[in-house]
C-alpha cells in the first residue's frame, strides 16, 4: 500500500484502519453473531475469512472480483488462533 514507511499518506492509514476495523468487529462480536448465523466457532472463522476476502481483495486489487485469483494481491494475511485473536502477517513474494 505504501513505499516509504516513515512518510505513510493518510489515505493508506485509513485504509489499514479500515481492514483492522472489520477484523475486530467480527472477533469482539463473535458471541453475537454466531448464535444470530447459527454456527460453530470454526465454521465462524471459515466464513470471516472468506467475508473479509470477498471485501478487501477486491478493493485492494483494483477491482478483481475473483477471490481465489487475487488473493495473492492482498498483502496481508489474517490468520486467527485458537484464542480469537487475528495477528496479520505478511504474504511471501511470488
Amino acid at each position: 500500500l505504501c513505499e516509504n514507511k516513515k512518510n505513510v499518506p493518510i489515505e493508506v492509514l485509513m485504509q489499514v484502519l479500515a481492514i483492522m476495523n472489520a477484523i475486530h468487529n467480527f472477533i469482539s462480536g463473535e458471541n453475537f453473531f454466531r448464535p444470530m448465523l447459527k454456527l460453530h466457532r470454526q465454521p465462524y472463522i471459515e466464513r470471516v475469512k472468506d467475508t473479509l476476502k470477498f471485501i478487501f481483495i477486491p478493493a485492494f486489487a483494483g477491482g478483481e472480483t475473483d477471490v481465489k485469483n487475487a488473493s495473492a494481491a492482498l498483502p496481508l494475511t489474517l490468520p486467527f488462533t485458537k484464542g480469537g485473536a487475528c495477528k496479520a502477517t505478511r504474504n511471501p513474494e511470488p
